[in-house]
């Protein structure tokens, strides 16, 4: 896979999560909400440019530098200067510890009558994704305290790899691993 990889198709999903996303849209479709897949597996050169948009350069080369130190060089070299302060925060996550790098995430958007997204966090089909997710034994970003997340599901309840037990080596190891060519 390219670490610029950016993808709705459920297949690059790990499969026993797979599983669990495909009943878990069925039952939504079935109670009037449909959701559709916007991000399952993110490169991790996608998810750093989206953790360095909202930061500024300053932050950027220190987290790269602190990345460096802790055996992640190849994650440290996709955090990019350039792409500082282009957008809004989207992610608390960097390059590895998002679960969209594992294929073990997936975001969707509530799809209106006429398959528009509806991004409104507070639309009822949200809320049933939420809780939907956690019945099927999944962790709903919809309802984390901090920073939620209505489009975000992952299979894992730990935070991140590294709350999984992974150091950072190991992190990058796996994702240079999956993602280089």
């Amino acid at each position: 896979m390219k670490p610029t990889l950016s993808s709705r198709d459920l297949s690059l999903l790990q499969p026993a999560f797979r599983e669990k996303v495909e009943l878990l849209l069925e039952r939504c479709a079935d109670q009037g909400a449909v959701l559709k897949p916007f991000f399952t597996v993110r490169g991790p050169a996608v998810q750093a440019k989206l953790w360095c948009q909202s930061r500024s350069p300053l932050q950027i080369q220190a987290q790269a530098n602190a990345l460096e130190a802790a055996g992640a060089s190849w994650l440290a070299s996709l955090l990019q200067v350039s792409f500082a302060h282009t957008g809004p925060k989207v992610t608390n996550a960097l390059p590895g510890l998002s679960w969209h790098q594992w294929g073990e995430a997936i975001d969707c958007y509530v799809a209106g009558p006429q398959g528009q997204a509806i991004w409104n966090a507070r639309h009822p089909g949200y809320r049933l994704y939420a809780e939907t997710a956690v019945e099927l034994g999944l962790e709903a970003g919809g309802l984390w305290k901090r920073f939620p997340d209505a489009v975000h599901v992952q299979w894992q309840a730990h935070g991140s790899p590294l709350r999984a037990g992974l150091t950072w080596a190991e992190i990058d190891s796996t994702l240079r691993a999956r993602f280089s060519a």
